[in-house]
């Protein structure tokens, strides 16, 4: 996990730097179109994966079926919907040019959807490489890819002053670098036949049962679906997105902790067994909560400061949208894990149910309070869907374990000791692993 930490952690500050030198020289409205365009793109790509990430990974780790097996397959299905998606968005683009994709331009519109297919084969790559256990690895590769994105935006903004055009290319060049890499570290699983795609209709209806479970609850988290996104391009147009997305950008920032945890939860409670990943998911838990929490107070306090500073005074308002949704952003934070658990212990419904809860919740007092607050009311909206998401989970966590929610929650300062943490990990005296769990 602090491999895994380590990774992500210098994923996110790329991500923030690059957010930083876009809104430097695009500004508010030239940002909120890039944050449309790709939030489009990232949902879409979400809507036709139909779960397979997290059902690559849980078959895949039970050893149902063979590494090599499932990436033909996957091979197979990403071909076939890269073909269905093509059309399909094109026509979203044209119906919806100038309501919820106002401002976006064709060209640019056209050559995002190329990431499609990309990020399909770095979603399958990337989960039968945790399936197979190299974790850190999987990490490691992002990271790359992260850093290569880096590089070739700052190429194409100060060097070649290509745009939002040139942005748009270098994602495209990393993602499948990324690709290319991921497939470099489940080499030893694959043969020369497994690069070819293959259809096996038995496999569709075991992978595709377990992963639309799964989807359905993946497709309408709002911190992954971007509702609000569109919504507030709908009502403020692309400017009002810019100042909301560096809201987000800072809000957000304390989710690294449980998605961190989550890249390793999730495979661990996948293999092994229940009430062992309930004690995981309640210990990581207590942690991920005190963390997040102060890493809100510290973002909370120095954003009045540090966004002019870093984004330019354009961007100062986005000082709302940090305080408004972080209480909710934090409290998403168990959440994510009791997610991780009942999806790895087969039940992924329960997490479907609370993300829809929360989707509606978002929408709608998005909706309603958008008009009349800008960016603000949806802030409001996605921070009450956290709230009402994790809530919902810590409910059934109790009902299903017998664990009482409180537990989640206790201050324990050993919890943070370099001590108790590698115990826990199983790392004793001198970095020798100890039997002893």
């Amino acid at each position: 996990m602090l491999n895994v930490l380590g990774f992500r952690a210098a994923q996110m500050g790329y991500a923030f730097v690059a957010s930083v030198l876009i809104a430097r020289q695009l500004g508010p409205e030239g940002k909120g179109v890039l944050n449309v365009l790709f939030a489009f793109i990232a949902t879409s790509c979400l809507a036709f994966s139909f779960g397979l990430a997290n059902s690559l990974i849980y078959h895949g780790g039970r050893g149902n079926y063979g590494l090599g097996r499932l990436f033909s397959w996957s091979l197979f299905w990403v071909s076939a919907l890269a073909l269905l998606y093509l059309p399909g968005a094109s026509f979203f683009y044209w119906v919806f040019r100038d309501s919820f994709m106002k401002g976006v331009g064709y060209p640019w519109f056209f050559a995002a959807i190329l990431l499609f297919p990309l990020f399909l084969l770095n979603m399958v790559s990337g989960s039968l490489a945790k399936a197979a256990g190299k974790v850190s690895l999987a990490a490691a590769v992002v990271c790359a890819k992260e850093t290569l994105y880096m590089l070739l935006l700052v190429l194409s903004l100060y060097v070649f002053g290509k745009g939002a055009g040139g942005i748009i290319i270098s994602r495209i060049i990393s993602d499948l670098a990324g690709f290319i890499l991921m497939l470099y570290v489940i080499k030893e699983e694959l043969k020369a036949q497994d690069l070819v795609p293959a259809y096996d209709p038995a496999m569709n209806r075991v992978l595709f049962g377990f992963g639309l479970k799964s989807y359905a609850g993946g497709i309408f988290q709002p911190n992954v679906n971007r509702a609000d996104i569109f919504l507030t391009n709908y009502f403020t147009g692309p400017a009002g997105v810019g100042i909301y997305s560096v809201g987000l950008t800072l809000a957000e920032a304390a989710l690294l902790i449980p998605s961190v945890v989550n890249f390793v939860l999730f495979p661990k409670v996948s293999s092994g067994d229940r009430a062992a990943g309930a004690l995981y998911t309640v210990s990581s838990a207590r942690r991920v909560f005190w963390g997040m929490a102060g890493l809100g107070v510290l973002v909370c306090a120095a954003s009045p400061w540090f966004i002019p500073l870093a984004f330019g005074r354009a961007f100062s308002p986005a000082l709302a949208a940090v305080l408004i949704i972080m209480p909710g952003a934090v409290l998403l934070g168990p959440g994510m894990l009791i997610g991780a658990f009942f999806e790895g212990t087969g039940r992924p419904e329960i997490t479907m149910k609370s993300n829809i809860l929360a989707f509606c919740l978002c929408v709608g007092l998005g909706a309603a309070l958008l008009p009349a607050f800008g960016f603000a009311g949806a802030a409001a909206g996605l921070s009450a869907g956290y709230c009402v998401s994790a809530l919902f989970l810590l409910y059934f966590f109790q009902k299903e374990t017998g664990v009482r929610w409180s537990r989640l929650f206790e201050f324990r300062a050993g919890d943070f000791s370099p001590r108790a943490i590698l115990k826990e990990a199983g790392i004793g005296a001198g970095g020798a692993r100890t039997a002893e769990r």
